[in-house]
């Protein structure tokens, strides 16, 4: 037997001829009323499944045309709807002679029972197909009419309701995104502040330190000079921490044509002892690329990455290359070296706060990365590493090619 499935909805229709087909029927498929008539031209099926809301023809005129033809007034149609639900809709479809009005969801079994049900009882000639009910075009429009106003009126109701919510909940969002960053301020403004208290206090503790040293030096037991020498350097890393807090509470990005080349050329200078202590050799392709960017943040970008590899190198002299490729719509750099190498299982956590993941020796105060991430965030940018332990690291960062963003 020939079924027919109306409806504009793609995947229930193939719900619907894949349930229908494992049945045995023969299934055609149209997307709305008028398809349904083309289709039942060519060829008329047995029964029809039809939605409701279509669009070009919907359900209720679908079923109008079929019972003014004398060819196909005698086929079934099954109404199948998740829209129109209500018992004036209802009403009105078997007014126009539909033979089952069925609302989703329902259990599919219960819609194949109630088909075959239908498919029985023509085939059966137990009832006689039925006719419509509405014979006057004004009467049958009149009827249409009211169904159409009050489907309109019911979205148009639940739409307001919609927007209401919207509203309220991006009104909550506002509110929450208000709330945080008054709160990241705060915070920002507390980190500055304690910051930058701590900074005479702990000069102080140094130069004491110092003087200490020097006059009673010479009166010091072996283990009492290194205690001294072990609370410097405990101090230093401190003061070197303290800092990197505030430079990291108080970032402001100011964009501005940045040449990469000269920016480079500058952190090679300011870390010249580090690079001649080491031995490290720090190499690029050419030329790196200018681009808008906050001219003193990427120098510190640069400088905590090849600091980076200086600090935790192998047994072998440092070797440091840096690259910059332009891809798509944005500036890849990358700082490649022979170092120790990272945990893949520590890459997530190396570009938090507080993550010095070599101990105390290493002389790291955990903000390094950390901060180059902020200012890589802060120009709209990425930032990731590849490496290995044992095997040395590349960090990877992009920037916008055309700026701010």
């Amino acid at each position: 037997m020939k079924i027919l499935v109306v409806d504009d909805n793609k995947n229930d229709r193939k719900l619907l001829r894949e349930l229908l087909t494992s049945r045995g029927y023969d299934v055609s498929e149209a997307s709305n009323g008028i398809e349904a008539l083309v289709s039942v031209e060519a060829s008329k099926p047995d029964l029809i499944i039809s939605d409701v809301m279509m669009p070009g023809m919907d359900g209720f005129t679908l079923l109008r045309e079929l019972k003014k033809n004398k060819e196909a007034m005698d086929i079934p149609l099954v109404f199948y709807t998740a829209h129109y639900e209500t018992d004036m809709d209802k009403d009105l479809a078997m007014k126009l002679g539909a033979s089952r009005y069925i609302v989703k969801p329902i259990r599919m079994e219960n819609l194949i029972q109630e088909i075959e049900s239908v498919l029985r009882e023509y085939d059966a000639g137990l009832i006689k197909p039925k006719l419509s009910l509405i014979n006057k075009e004004e009467e049958y429009l009149r009827e249409y009419s009211k169904r159409v106003v009050k489907k309109l009126e019911d979205n148009i109701a639940n739409l307001e309701n919609e927007i209401k919510e919207r509203m309220k909940v991006e009104e909550q969002q506002k509110q929450t995104l208000t709330e945080l960053a008054r709160a990241k301020a705060e915070l920002e403004q507390f980190v500055h502040l304690g910051s930058r208290d701590m900074q005479q206090p702990l000069k102080t503790v140094y130069n004491n330190l110092e003087l200490i040293c020097q006059r009673y030096h010479s009166k010091f037991e072996p283990e009492d000079a290194d205690l001294f020498i072990r609370t410097k350097e405990e101090v230093s890393r401190m003061q070197k921490r303290n800092n990197d807090l505030i430079a990291f509470s108080r970032m402001v990005t100011r964009f501005e044509k940045t040449d990469c080349e000269s920016v480079l050329e500058r952190v090679l200078e300011n870390l010249r002892s580090s690079i001649k202590k080491s031995g490290s050799v720090v190499t690029h392709d050419d030329p790196l690329p200018v681009v808008m960017a906050d001219d003193m943040q990427i120098v510190q970008l640069f400088h905590n990455l090849i600091d980076n590899s200086i600090k935790f190198r192998g047994t072998e002299k440092p070797r440091i290359h840096i690259r910059a490729e332009k891809r798509m719509n944005e500036w890849q750099f990358s700082f490649k070296d022979n170092g120790i190498g990272i945990d893949p299982e520590l890459h997530d956590r190396i570009f938090l706060i507080s993550q010095n993941l070599y101990g105390k020796e290493s002389q790291s105060t955990g903000m390094g990365m950390a901060i180059c991430k902020k200012i890589v965030e802060r120009h709209g940018g990425r930032i990731w590493v590849d490496s290995k332990t044992g095997a040395g690291s590349t960090f990877y960062f992009t920037i916008p090619a055309n700026g701010q963003t």
